[in-house]
């Protein structure tokens, strides 16, 4: 079975061509054809640490959040930024 999907998939990214969960190249690709510019890379710098924000069961702690926002307020606007990156990497 495995190496049917890897066959048909050969890229290696996890789609099995069934129900619509295909290749998701195509669409990175198109993408950025289409003008997108602002993709997040590996050597890109988070605006917080947010393993230090999070809890032991690695959710979020909003009061860790709050506190760092209040002592670096000139990160909104990073943060505005890896929200709108977020919401575009999660649509596409």
């Amino acid at each position: 079975m495995k190496k049917e999907i890897a066959r048909r998939n050969p890229c290696g990214c996890g789609g099995d061509g069934i129900g619509g969960d295909s290749c998701r190249l195509p669409r990175v690709r198109d993408s950025l054809r289409d003008g997108a510019r602002d993709i997040d890379t590996a050597n890109e710098d988070l605006p917080l640490d947010f393993n230090a924000l999070a809890k032991p069961d690695m959710n979020l702690d909003y009061g860790k959040l709050a506190l760092a926002i209040l002592k670096s307020p000139g990160k909104i606007g990073a943060l505005l930024k890896l929200q709108k990156q977020t919401r575009f990497a999660a649509n596409n």
